[in-house]
């Protein structure tokens, strides 16, 4: 077991949390002052003084015999170890990296957390050598692959609390979150909250009941109810969405976009399966399972961007898909680009365009 930790990334929330998490596992909920130490920034912010007061720390025994537990906590100017400056953050953090080159002591353990460390630079690489680096990134929503980094930042906190929740929770509350890694937490709590219990697994409705997103809860909502082709259920969908909007057109018009492009994966998934001979979802869902890195990583150049998401998740999109033929999909498309060309060309207004389009898509 490593006796040096260093938690960093871009990831501020995530990287906090992991590091409160490793303080307590060596220290316990109720810490000795006696065998542990924490040292955090004052109103000045980082500087070269806390630095050396950390290497001074880590030369002192515990008081008590045994092992001593050292918390660098939050530490926000590990970017500076760059500086030129002789006398600066810098210059400390360079010395804080010739210290822990030769490795600590068994009797003493550190713990730094903190974002923009430099990888080329000697603390990321005497840490990585002498200890256990764990960087922390957010998601990239704009590069592929960003929701299975959301899916496994889940499943540890799932797994941390002890909560289980049923696979068509589980990807509402990530649809719901998005990229915002900070928001898992908070999320789960209210769960708990919500149910008095960690028992059994928690429902889609009960999940829904307390986790309320905004693009993320609104691409899901209308997904579900294009997919079940019901107009009635529709409706619904649209006004209690744009009656929680303070800004009714926006959210229209949000909706019609999201709507086209419900209907672009639809064509996609058909195409998909159709060149590889699946027959039904079930098929896709196997297949989407078992796939490569690599084949994943040409699927997904090939703008099959679904075969990065929940094998189960992908086999609803199929499920849904199957309900419209392909030129349904293709005049769908059509229809709802001509829905947003007439509330930028007339007084119609975006609602009414909306709630047209989707009687000519749906049906009664």
């Amino acid at each position: 077991m490593s006796n040096l930790y260093l938690i960093t990334g871009n990831d501020l929330a995530q990287i906090r949390s992991e590091a409160g998490k490793l303080f307590r596992n060596f220290a316990g909920d109720n810490p000795d002052p006696f065998c542990c130490d924490t040292i955090t920034e004052g109103e000045g912010g980082a500087t070269p003084e806390l630095i050396f007061n950390l290497i001074q720390v880590l030369q002192e025994p515990s008081m008590l015999g045994g092992r001593k537990v050292v918390w660098l906590k939050h530490f926000s100017a590990f970017d500076a170890e760059g500086e030129k400056s002789k006398d600066g953050v810098g210059a400390a953090l360079r010395n804080l990296a010739d210290f822990l080159k030769p490795g600590l002591p068994e009797d003493m353990l550190l713990i730094m957390d903190g974002p923009g460390i430099d990888k080329r630079r000697g603390l990321y690489k005497n840490c990585n050598a002498k200890g256990q680096v764990i960087v922390l990134d957010k998601p990239d929503m704009s590069k592929s692959g960003w929701q299975q980094q959301m899916q496994a930042c889940l499943q540890k906190a799932l797994q941390d609390k002890g909560l289980r929740l049923q696979m068509p929770a589980q990807q509402y509350l990530l649809d719901v979150l998005g990229a915002d890694t900070g928001r898992i937490d908070a999320e789960l709590e209210k769960i708990i909250c919500y149910r008095g219990t960690t028992e059994g697994e928690a429902t889609l409705d009960e999940v829904r009941q307390v986790c309320t997103g905004k693009g993320e809860e609104m691409s899901w909502a209308l997904s579900d109810m294009l997919g079940k082709r019901n107009i009635r259920e529709a409706i619904r969908v649209i006004d209690t969405l744009i009656t929680q909007n303070k800004e009714d057109d926006n959210c229209a018009r949000g909706m019609l976009l999201s709507c086209a492009g419900f209907f672009r994966q639809v064509i996609r998934l058909k195409v998909f399966m159709g060149e590889r001979k699946l027959r039904n979802p079930v098929a896709l869902k196997q297949y989407v399972s078992t796939m490569s890195s690599d084949e994943k990583d040409k699927a997904l150049d090939e703008g099959f961007d679904f075969v990065s998401f929940h094998p189960f998740r992908v086999q609803k999109m199929a499920e849904s898909a199957e309900r419209y033929q392909p030129a349904e999909a293709i005049d769908a498309i059509r229809t709802f680009r001509d829905a947003l060309r007439q509330i930028t060309s007339s007084s119609t207004s975006p609602r009414v365009a909306l709630e047209a389009a989707l009687f000519k898509v749906i049906g009664v």
